[in-house]
């Protein structure tokens, strides 16, 4: 048992590392200097002494605040115009010294932000928001495989390295209170033994409820509890499973498989969300030591679970569990395949604004294959590191502001 009690404080450190950091970033982005509202007015003028500056006043307090609109190095302008900055008024000659002389404080200040960015202290822009439900990555991890069937004890796992790349994107249409969640191109390799499992394409469709189809309440007080019953449907195209058994090479490939979902829970933009799955397909399996390759029809179901926290979506939670009965057409065999994982995603920091994040994800894989003589579960941890690119800023729900200029339209202003 002391193999496993070390296995498992590892995997507790690696959580509180993922909670430390999230908590560290969390705190780590306030600025001294107070920074212009991006959804107000901004003049642009100049002071006496020639300086462009641009300005954001509080006529009720009479104070501005200002700030020049270039990169800084040492507190003085270089060439380097800001980036993404809001298109400005032009003041009319002398409003600087007029506000002066009106007792106007003139207050330093950083730039305006868009959304989902900040400036540092010489006015660039860093990205500190994350859709991770909208991003290509790559990965690698570190996979501890657990045999526990038949062992006396808790024996030390064996380890492998896995490489990962994918893609997600994820977009709500706001006129239609629809989201479509898309996974493409997405693989994980294990080096040794080796083993794949990869997808083409997965999409879902599902709509926001505007009314609970059930809800749960109690003869007394306030509480009453709405579940949704909004259904979606959804498709998986070329998902396959492939590693070395004892038996041989074993290759199981769903060609096409259709799916209808049920949502009893549903957040913000329907980016959080708890469904049940249901479906059937089609697909060929094959073992290298028998030559044919049967086609199958299965029915699973499964179950999936997703949430984003904290405003600038840089933790990640999500469960995914599935099982699958499949029948094989000519050979009469079935079989049955099962697998469920929690994962937890945290950014660690970003290098030109593409996130790296650390994950860890606990997994169960079941197989009862009798064609292969595999009836076992098969235990692992994956523990690794992601970088992340094409993730725009999050979408908060009540997001009204003034959208950036397109790059074209902003000439020297940007």
């Amino acid at each position: 048992m002391k193999d496993f009690r070390s296995v498992r404080k590892s995997g507790v450190v690696a959580v509180a590392v993922l909670v430390a950091f999230g908590a560290l970033m969390g705190t780590a982005m306030g600025g001294e200097l107070p920074e212009f509202d991006y959804e107000r007015d901004i003049v642009c003028t100049e002071r006496p002494d020639g300086v462009q500056v641009r300005l954001q006043c509080d006529h009720e307090l009479r104070e501005c605040l200002m700030a020049q609109p270039y990169v800084l190095k040492g507190g003085q302008p270089t060439p380097l115009v800001a980036a993404e900055m809001r298109r400005c008024y032009r003041g009319e000659p002398g409003l600087f010294e007029r506000l002066e002389e009106q007792g106007y404080e003139m207050i330093e200040a950083r730039l305006e932000s868009p959304r989902g960015y900040r400036r540092d202290a010489r006015g660039r822009l860093v990205q500190t928001s994350f859709d991770l439900r909208r991003r290509g990555y790559l990965g690698f991890a570190d996979r501890m495989h657990f045999d526990l069937d038949g062992s006396d004890g808790v024996p030390s796992p064996t380890h492998s390295l896995t490489l990962e790349v994918g893609g997600i994107n994820d977009k709500f249409y706001r006129s239609e209170r629809r989201r479509r969640r898309t996974r493409f191109l997405e693989g994980r390799f294990v080096m040794s033994p080796v083993e794949l499992d990869a997808q083409l394409l997965r999409t879902d469709s599902v709509r926001a409820s505007d009314e609970p189809g059930l809800w749960i309440a109690l003869p007394f007080g306030d509480l009453r509890l709405d579940i949704p019953l909004q259904l979606g449907v959804g498709a998986i195209l070329g998902r396959l499973h492939y590693r070395q058994i004892d038996g041989g090479r074993l290759m199981l490939l769903d060609l096409l498989g259709i799916h209808t979902t049920w949502e009893f829970y549903q957040g913000a933009l329907l980016e959080d969300y708890a469904l049940v799955r249901l479906g059937v397909g089609t697909g060929l399996r094959r073992l290298s030591a028998i030559d044919r390759t049967p086609l199958y029809f299965y029915p699973e179901a499964g179950i999936e679970m997703a949430w984003t926290l904290g405003a600038r979506g840089l933790t990640q939670i999500a469960v995914d569990t599935r099982a699958q009965l499949a029948a094989e057409l000519g050979t009469g065999e079935r079989w049955v395949v099962g697998a469920g994982s929690l994962s937890l995603e945290q950014i660690l920091f970003i290098v030109t604004d593409n996130p790296i994040s650390l994950f860890v994800q606990p997994e169960v894989r079941y197989d009862r294959l009798d064609f292969a003589q595999l009836n076992e579960f098969d235990y692992r941890l994956f523990v690794g590191a992601r970088i992340s690119g094409f993730s725009s800023p999050r979408q908060p729900p009540e997001d009204n502001r003034i959208p950036i200029t397109p790059a074209h339209e902003r000439g020297g202003q940007r």
